[in-house]
């Protein structure tokens, strides 16, 4: 059985592969797919992310103070779409 994740957004419990995972590199940026350290995970929707960045569950779930890039949206698409 595959693990289940909650979207930072919505709030919904989804399987891992349908979330794209977010966390924070040694230099304090945020990386959007896979890497190390604490993490969070989105729904590929506009909608989701949209929310997560209006209510700052990003920075609160991933216990960082840092800035939130303003094409996370395309970013995160991007990812599950493969490219």
């Amino acid at each position: 059985m595959e693990p289940t994740r909650t979207c930072a957004g919505c709030g919904q419990q989804r399987p891992q592969s349908q979330l794209v995972r977010l966390s924070v590199d040694a230099a304090g940026l945020l990386v959007v797919g896979q890497a190390s350290g604490r993490g969070t995970y989105l729904c590929a929707s506009t909608e989701c992310v949209e929310q997560a960045v209006r209510t700052r569950a990003i920075p609160r779930r991933l216990r960082a103070s840092l800035e939130v890039p303003t094409d996370l949206t395309e970013r995160v698409l991007a990812v599950l779409a493969g490219v």
